[in-house]
């Protein structure tokens, strides 16, 4: 994912340049696919720079990241970068979990078919992977299966008491149930 900045997704042409180069590093270490997002002032895509990195990356493939979820039509969005040539979205479904989406992927998935592919996130662990898999119809998830575990040496004034850390009791249980 190439973002130069937590928070917001409209990037000023500094920004949009940086983008690019950082695209390019990417892609010079042997990246297969990049996650871009932009968004214009007025909270559409931004099509001009959209159309910018699906030219820049080739053939690699291209996934528009949750800014998707901050688009008021999500349907009209996804229609829109799919002719960019976005080859995946990256989408809770516009809400704050895939779970609390899911009727919203569900739809999405089922109106684009094998044309776009949505790709769920947020929120997904192994108590609910395999049924939002089921309900939605999709074929792939994208998450994190973390948990929060404490920093053992913490210095309260440096670092965090808590932490999130991938877990691999939390993926082997996913694929597990997954498997089923």
């Amino acid at each position: 994912m190439v973002r130069p900045h937590p928070g917001g997704f409209v990037y000023t042409e500094n920004e949009k340049t940086a983008i690019l180069r950082d695209i390019d590093t990417f892609l010079s270490l042997g990246a297969t696919g990049i996650a871009v997002g932009a968004l214009t002032a007025n909270g559409e895509v931004d099509t001009v720079f959209v159309s910018s990195v699906r030219k820049h990356v080739g053939e690699c493939d291209f996934v528009f990241h949750r800014a998707f979820d901050l688009l008021p039509d999500l349907v009209k969005s996804a229609s829109i970068l799919k002719d960019l040539g976005v080859d995946r979205i990256l989408t809770s479904g516009g809400r704050g979990t895939a779970w609390e989406g899911r009727d919203t992927l569900r739809d999405l998935i089922n109106y684009f078919g094998d044309d776009l592919e949505i790709l769920p996130s947020s929120g997904i662990r192994s108590n609910n992977a395999a049924a939002l898999v089921e309900y939605t119809g999709c074929d792939q998830i994208h998450g994190s299966f973390s948990m929060r575990v404490s920093n053992q040496e913490s210095n309260a004034a440096v670092l965090p008491r808590e932490r999130v850390q991938t877990s691999s009791s939390e993926i082997r249980k996913a694929i597990s149930l997954l498997n089923k």
